[in-house]
């Protein structure tokens, strides 16, 4: 066998190899995009309800004051200070998922000229990606997988009221990437403290931001209360969501990019295995010369 052969069986194998890999991961993305997308969705009409309710409790209330919905009165380099919550995964191989959240991450920051933005990392990606480029980083922890339970995240839930309401930011914001379909999942960006309109409803569709018949509602013991009450499990809400909803595009972004390669190995398998018939040929039909050469020869 020639060598230039000898070196296409190897690239073969080589390329049947991680083709194997590559189907395996997303199998193993499949079987975790199933799980998470069925339990992400069924949260959506309790998330989208409670937005609602408090939507139509600030409007109803618009006197109402509430730590979690005016800034803190914090001396001017402190009001600067904003921190943006950014999600990311831990490991790659899932296409342009983790590029598409730090790219919006640094567009956020450009957008925000004279004001100090702080970087709060869940996730190791965004972690290395930031400190590479020496943005100051306020903390960073691994990013959370699906088995995550929401009283799991007491300390991080505390750790952001905290750091509001001290007066250490006067603006504390979430940006992660939302779920919509296996091949569609879009960077996000909530205004999380303090709370707003807009950003309330910046998460629902034109068909859920239609209004309700919320006020035929009795709230007990009375709407100011209900609104204390509900406030701060928005807030804590929302980060948890924030962290399903990554991990559910995390899984779908990775199935998508497996998938994708999977079929590029077996395009270039394809191509390979064509070079190498043709190569095997050519040396078929050359050897065949040298023979009816020799044989001419000896006649002769």
């Amino acid at each position: 066998m020639a060598k230039g052969e000898k070196a296409i069986r190897r690239r073969i194998k080589s390329v049947k190899s991680t083709q194997q890999i590559t189907r395996a991961m997303k199998m193993v993305s499949s079987a975790k995009l199933k799980k998470s997308q069925a339990a992400t969705e069924a949260a959506h009409p309790y998330v989208d309800s409670m937005i609602r309710i408090i939507d139509h409790l600030v409007r109803a209330l618009p006197d109402y004051e509430h730590p979690f919905l005016t800034r803190a009165a914090v001396p001017e380099p402190e009001a600067r200070n904003v921190l943006l919550i950014l999600l990311t995964s831990d490991k790659g191989l899932c296409g342009s998922f983790n590029s598409n959240l730090a790219r919006e991450a640094e567009r956020f920051i450009q957008d925000q000229p004279g004001r100090n933005v702080y970087l709060f990392t869940l996730g190791k990606y965004g972690a290395r990606y930031f400190k590479r480029r020496g943005y100051p980083l306020e903390d960073e922890r691994p990013a959370y997988d699906f088995s995550v339970h929401y009283y799991h995240l007491m300390g991080l839930f505390r750790e952001i009221e905290d750091a509001f309401l001290t007066g250490r930011f006067s603006e504390i914001w979430l940006l992660y990437s939302r779920f919509i379909n296996p091949v569609r999942q879009v960077p996000t960006l909530l205004k999380l403290l303090p709370v707003e309109h807009e950003g309330l409803v910046a998460g629902l569709t034109e068909e859920e931001r239609e209004p309700k018949k919320i006020e035929d509602f009795i709230f007990s013991p009375g709407r100011q209360e209900v609104l204390d009450s509900m406030l701060p499990r928005f807030v804590r809400y929302s980060v948890f969501n924030a962290v399903r909803e990554n991990y559910t595009s995390e899984n779908a972004a990775r199935m998508m990019a497996m998938d994708n390669a999977t079929k590029n190995a077996g395009e270039m398998i394809d191509n390979l295995t064509l070079a190498y018939n043709k190569a095997r040929q050519q040396a078929i039909t050359m050897e065949l010369l040298d023979i009816v050469g020799g044989s001419e020869a000896l006649q002769a």
